[in-house]
């Protein structure tokens, strides 16, 4: 802070308001809107002044009209609403009411400790065309106090006094117990806050006022946060007075992608408080089936080492020290008025009135670990946050509801009781006659809500919340597959226990059936117990069927219109377990024992195209009536393929969901033998290896300054954050099998179903699934990625690969790659979601493909 800021501070301290104080517990605003003062309604703004007696005189006294008008405001990035705004006089939008009178929808705003006693008759100015009295009182004590509002054709000169100022840049706020200072760009979430006392300023005891949002969509099919990075603040201009300086910022929250949440907040700043008027919703809203929470919460620095926390339920306290104490997990965390934190730097108070028609809690919030990262910050961890936790913002539904957030600041140590007169500010406001109407000085929050939540629904301590966990370990969930290259439409239920029997064993059943009779019946049971060297083991059975699936024939040259269908049915049990070294080695293993059987191939349920079946052009010599597409295929009889596979990796990547850094290798050995109880008889070698890079210069083009993120469509493709990078993945495989004599030629012991495929959402797409097969397959895949929301990423992708008789023979090289591309978008919400969508061209196929699978 520069050096003039504080001469400004402590010159303006020294002088303060000269006028009368009354008799009211604290200073608390009046604000009074226009339309209950007829008598001075429509009068010009600048003829307006407000009087009391001070010292037996009838004196001007510090006050504004705050001017409001109708304006278009978007509620999302196509349709707009309108909305009562401030005229604004600050700032880089001033805004100006079309109307200059004092009309209904103006407000007076003025603060109790400058009113007086009643006037006497002769007091009254003779000059004044009109005056409006207003009479004040205090619930608790029935203390009054009086005003007049009057219009005057020459009116007197305004008080000089002023309760709150700005600095020339509306980072810096200083009133008379508080100075406040906002980050560029942000003018809601403050980073700095140092109490004025009568020695001056003191330290800065915040690292950062911060808002997030904790979602649970499908009973915990999805969870996920969306912290102050996740709003878009715009200021919509400010109005300084004497009284209070009023910012109108427009917050812009994209819940999911291309779905605004766009409301129009404010924050007052005051003498000794700032309030923030805060339009809330919840952020994504699916009736009974999401949980939301909404936490606002001061982040305090280091400089408040040592100072005190409590509240309304805990009043003896717990240290500010950034260590998790016992007496810490002990406090009451339920629904709570007030928090507080004290010290010899002075006390802060904070209050949340809530919308009195909806059951929500306002919950405390209380952590204290400085050793636990918590950005966006300053100084790392969080040193005695506090605040409030607001359950089940979902019942708020899909129009926003007003949250009132307030902070008091007091240069002096907390006394018990201190919080009553400002409580009692907002819960019994004070009352404001003017003819013959009652009126309330402010909106009343409302009184807390019953809690009937049950004992295990209480909240737990903030420091033992895992928000990205489970609340609900049972559920039954849909699946869909959309596969038009192959398996068809379709989808079923699942069954999942995240804690089977209290084990923390997860249980997965699961059945899916498409409109091409594709059927897949699945027992998966894993992530179990008490195996000690062993991770993650599990045991899995499936029963797949698919009565239509292609074939085309082995090696690249299989023309497409040469097309029969087999049907498989396949019975598979393994066991696989995990186990890692160093953080980013590993090796999984899986033992399984597979059976397949195999028939006709029938036509789809669809409709479209009879197919051929297998065995009319690729069957026996015997069985072929008409023209032969291809040679005798060998395992049509289906059988045992048991076997073991090991799998060898190296990660260094950033995310395994969608990485944008680093680098993975893994080799796979696949083993299927007699000797294990198959029919067959090879060993099938798989090198994989994935690079990936987030250059500077791709993150930093021109166009990314040319859009306002206040339209979040426009910046899907430009803009900060887009954490563009490109992928690249090649894969080799090679089959490793003895010769056998079948009908004449000399083969590899290998059924033709287990032949290396390339077509489809996994290796090529833009191809039909499993579009070409032979013993040996070699493909690239590229990939431009950008993130397009928080949780979704669009790429660009080319993609190519040939399948080989054998890769090491030079003239595998030499024939003709297939060449595919198209877009990707990809879905990727914690802990459960995921989802990617291929849309793929090539000289071949134009279409489609969902599935639920991670970037390679």
């Amino acid at each position: 802070m520069q050096k003039w800021w504080w001469l400004l501070v402590a010159t303006w301290l020294a002088a303060g308001p000269a006028g009368a104080q009354g008799t009211f517990s604290v200073n608390s605003p009046i604000v009074v809107e226009a339309q209950n003062l007829p008598a001075v309604l429509t009068q010009p703004v600048e003829a307006l002044r407000l009087l009391a007696v001070t010292e037996g005189r009838l004196g001007v006294i510090p006050f504004q009209i705050d001017e409001r008008m109708e304006v278009s405001v978007y509620q999302s990035w196509t349709r707009r609403r309108e909305h009562l705004a401030y005229a604004t006089n600050a700032g880089k939008r001033v805004r100006t009411d079309y109307d200059p009178a004092f009309d209904y929808n103006d407000q007076l705003a003025f603060m109790s400790r400058d009113l007086g006693p009643p006037a006497a008759p002769g007091q009254m100015p003779a000059e004044a065309r009109v005056c409006a009295e207003l009479r004040v009182q205090e619930p608790e004590t029935g203390n009054q106090g009086f005003a007049y509002l009057c219009a005057f054709d020459r009116p007197p000169a305004n008080a000089p006094e002023s309760y709150v100022r700005a600095d020339d840049s509306f980072r810096f706020y200083t009133g008379k117990s508080y100075l406040l200072g906002f980050p560029e760009g942000n003018p809601v979430n403050f980073d700095q806050l140092q109490i004025l006392g009568p020695g001056g300023p003191g330290p800065d005891l915040v690292d950062r006022f911060k808002t997030r949002l904790d979602v649970a969509v499908a009973r915990g099919l999805s969870a996920y946060s969306l912290s102050e990075e996740d709003f878009h603040y715009y200021g919509r201009g400010i109005k300084v007075g004497p009284i209070r300086i009023i910012v109108e910022t427009e917050s812009v929250l994209e819940s999911w992608f291309n779905a605004q949440i766009r409301v129009i907040n404010t924050i007052t700043f005051y003498s000794d408080h700032v309030e923030y008027l805060l339009n809330t919703r919840p952020p994504i809203y699916l009736g009974p089936v999401n949980l939301s929470t909404y936490t606002l919460a001061l982040d305090l620095s280091s400089e408040a080492d040592r100072m005190t926390f409590l509240s309304e339920k805990n009043p003896k306290g717990v240290p500010v020290d950034g260590t998790l104490e016992p007496q810490e997990l002990g406090m009451n965390y339920g629904p709570t008025e007030w928090v507080a934190v004290t010290g010899k730097a002075g006390t802060i108070f904070s209050y949340l009135a809530l919308p009195g028609d909806l059951p929500l809690h306002k919950d405390l919030y209380f952590n204290d670990q400085s050793n636990k990262p918590d950005p966006p910050e300053e100084e790392s961890g969080m040193m005695g946050k506090f605040g409030f936790a607001v359950r089940h913002l979902e019942k708020i539904g899909h129009k926003p509801k007003p949250l009132r957030l307030v902070f008091w600041f007091r240069p002096e140590p907390y006394q018990p009781g201190m919080e009553k007169p400002y409580m009692d500010s907002f819960r019994r406001p004070l009352t404001v006659f003017t003819d013959n109407r009652e009126l309330l000085a402010e909106l009343p929050g409302a009184p807390p809500a019953p809690d009937q939540r049950k004992e295990k629904d209480q909240p737990v301590p903030t420091a033992e919340e895992k928000p990205e966990e489970q609340k609900v370990t049972r559920a039954v969930l849909p699946n869909f597959w959309l596969d038009p290259y192959n398996i068809g439409y379709g989808g079923g239920p699942s069954y999942v226990d995240a804690d089977l029997l209290g084990t923390g064993t997860m249980l997965n059943l699961m059945f899916i059936r498409t409109d091409r009779n594709f059927q897949w019946y699945l027992f998966d049971i894993s992530k179990i117990p008490g195996t000690g060297y062993l991770e993650d083991l599990r045991f899995f059975l499936e029963l797949q069927e698919f009565p239509s699936e292609s074939f085309f024939g082995q090696g690249n040259a299989a023309p497409k219109d040469h097309r029969s269908l087999y049907w498989w049915v396949k019975y598979e049990g393994s066991v696989t377990f995990r186990k890692h070294f160093l953080d980013h080695y590993g090796v999984d293993t899986e033992l399984s024992c597979r059976f397949m059987t195999l028939k006709p191939g029938q036509q789809a349920r669809s409709g479209g195209i009879i197919y051929d079946r297998l065995e009319d052009h690729f069957g026996l010599s015997e069985e072929i009536m008409e023209e032969r597409w291809g040679p005798p295929t060998y395992g049509r009889e289906g059988g045992y393929d048991n076997r073991i596979q090991l799998e060898f990796y190296r990660d260094f990547r950033d995310d395994y969901q969608v990485p944008h850094r680093g680098n993975y290798q893994k080799f796979t050995v696949e083993f299927v033998h007699p000797m294990i109880g198959a029919n067959y008889n090879f060993t099938r070698l798989v090198l994989d290896l994935r690079g990936y890079l987030e250059p500077r210069w791709l993150n930093n083009l021109p166009m990314d300054h040319w859009f306002s993120d206040r339209r979040t469509f426009l910046t899907k493709f430009f803009g900060p954050n887009k954490r563009r990078s490109l992928a690249g993945r090649v894969v080799f495989t090679h089959l490793i099998s003895p010769e056998i004599d079948f009908r004449g030629r000399q083969i590899l012991d290998v059924p033709f179903y287990d032949l290396t495929p390339l077509g489809g959402g996994s290796n090529l797409r833009g191809f039909f699934g499993d579009r070409f097969r032979d013993y040996d397959a070699a493909w690239i895949n590229l990939e431009y990625r950008w993130a397009y929301w928080k949780f979704v990423d669009w790429a660009l992708f080319v993609d190519t690969g040939v399948v080989m008789h054998d890769i090491f023979e030079l003239r595998s090289w030499q024939q003709s790659w297939h060449w595919g591309y198209g877009f990707v978008i990809r879905i990727h919400v914690p802990p459960a979601v995921m989802a990617t969508f291929d849309i793929g061209y090539s000289i071949e196929e134009q279409n489609y493909l969902h599935q639920p699978n991670w970037a390679f």
